[in-house]
Protein backbone atom coordinates (compact mmCIF):
# COMPACT_ATOMS: atom_id res chain seq x y z
CA UNK A 1 0.00 0.00 0.00
CA UNK A 2 2.83 2.02 0.37
CA UNK A 3 4.40 1.94 -3.10
CA UNK A 4 7.73 0.86 -2.28
CA UNK A 5 7.46 -2.37 -5.14
CA UNK A 6 7.38 -4.82 -1.96
CA UNK A 7 3.98 -6.21 -0.87
CA UNK A 8 2.86 -5.28 2.33
CA UNK A 9 1.03 -7.45 4.99
CA UNK A 10 -2.88 -6.80 5.42
CA UNK A 11 -5.39 -7.97 7.43
CA UNK A 12 -9.08 -6.92 7.50
CA UNK A 13 -11.81 -6.64 10.38
CA UNK A 14 -15.18 -5.76 11.16
CA UNK A 15 -15.75 -3.09 13.61
CA UNK A 16 -18.85 -1.55 13.90
CA UNK A 17 -20.20 -2.47 10.76
CA UNK A 18 -17.04 -0.84 8.81
CA UNK A 19 -14.22 -2.47 7.34
CA UNK A 20 -11.00 -1.94 9.19
CA UNK A 21 -7.84 -2.48 6.50
CA UNK A 22 -5.08 -2.94 9.29
CA UNK A 23 -1.48 -3.10 7.03
CA UNK A 24 2.41 -3.25 8.14
CA UNK A 25 3.96 -0.77 6.24
CA UNK A 26 7.58 -2.48 4.13
CA UNK A 27 9.09 1.34 4.35
CA UNK A 28 9.29 1.94 8.06
CA UNK A 29 7.26 -1.25 10.17
CA UNK A 30 4.96 1.13 10.96
CA UNK A 31 0.97 -0.54 11.45
CA UNK A 32 -1.55 1.50 9.58
CA UNK A 33 -5.32 1.67 9.73
CA UNK A 34 -8.14 2.13 7.09
CA UNK A 35 -11.18 2.06 7.78
CA UNK A 36 -13.10 1.44 4.27
CA UNK A 37 -16.31 -0.90 3.69
CA UNK A 38 -19.40 -2.24 4.81
CA UNK A 39 -18.37 -5.64 6.97
CA UNK A 40 -22.08 -7.04 6.28
CA UNK A 41 -22.28 -6.83 2.48
CA UNK A 42 -18.95 -5.68 0.53
CA UNK A 43 -15.87 -8.10 -0.44
CA UNK A 44 -12.53 -6.86 -0.09
CA UNK A 45 -11.07 -6.15 -3.75
CA UNK A 46 -7.82 -4.34 -2.92
CA UNK A 47 -5.63 -3.55 -6.02
CA UNK A 48 -3.68 -0.71 -8.10
CA UNK A 49 -6.70 0.53 -9.76
CA UNK A 50 -5.51 3.96 -10.37
CA UNK A 51 -2.01 3.03 -11.83
CA UNK A 52 0.60 5.23 -9.37
CA UNK A 53 2.12 2.00 -8.38
CA UNK A 54 0.50 1.68 -4.89
CA UNK A 55 -2.61 -0.68 -3.57
CA UNK A 56 -6.05 1.10 -3.24
CA UNK A 57 -8.35 -0.37 -0.63
CA UNK A 58 -11.18 -1.22 -2.18
CA UNK A 59 -14.78 -2.99 -2.30
CA UNK A 60 -17.22 -4.44 -4.43
CA UNK A 61 -20.66 -4.04 -2.98
CA UNK A 62 -23.23 -6.04 -4.44
CA UNK A 63 -26.73 -4.89 -5.29
CA UNK A 64 -30.13 -6.09 -5.84
CA UNK A 65 -31.26 -3.17 -8.10
CA UNK A 66 -30.35 -3.44 -11.82
CA UNK A 67 -26.85 -2.07 -12.78
CA UNK A 68 -26.36 -0.79 -8.82
CA UNK A 69 -23.64 -3.45 -7.89
CA UNK A 70 -20.42 -1.57 -8.29
CA UNK A 71 -16.57 -1.47 -7.37
CA UNK A 72 -15.74 1.61 -4.84
CA UNK A 73 -12.06 2.57 -4.07
CA UNK A 74 -10.20 4.60 -1.78
CA UNK A 75 -7.18 5.75 -3.90
CA UNK A 76 -4.45 5.24 -1.42
CA UNK A 77 -2.75 8.76 -0.62
CA UNK A 78 -5.42 11.27 -1.71
CA UNK A 79 -8.36 9.29 -0.23
CA UNK A 80 -9.90 9.97 -3.02
CA UNK A 81 -13.31 7.25 -3.52
CA UNK A 82 -14.13 6.42 -7.11
CA UNK A 83 -16.84 4.25 -8.15
CA UNK A 84 -17.25 1.57 -11.09
CA UNK A 85 -20.69 0.25 -11.41
CA UNK A 86 -20.52 -3.27 -12.70
CA UNK A 87 -22.42 -6.84 -11.93
CA UNK A 88 -25.41 -7.70 -10.69
CA UNK A 89 -27.04 -9.31 -7.69
CA UNK A 90 -25.36 -13.07 -6.90
CA UNK A 91 -22.12 -11.88 -8.88
CA UNK A 92 -18.98 -12.77 -7.09
CA UNK A 93 -15.76 -10.20 -7.97
CA UNK A 94 -12.84 -12.51 -9.38
CA UNK A 95 -10.47 -9.95 -7.84
CA UNK A 96 -11.37 -11.43 -4.11
CA UNK A 97 -10.85 -14.84 -5.61
CA UNK A 98 -6.64 -13.63 -4.24
CA UNK A 99 -8.14 -12.08 -1.29
CA UNK A 100 -8.55 -14.83 1.03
Amino acid sequence: MVGDGKTDICTIRAIGGAIQWTYLSSLNSSINYITFGASATDFPVQGDYNGDGKTDAAIWRPSATANGSAFWVQATGTNAVTTFALGANGDYPPANFNAH
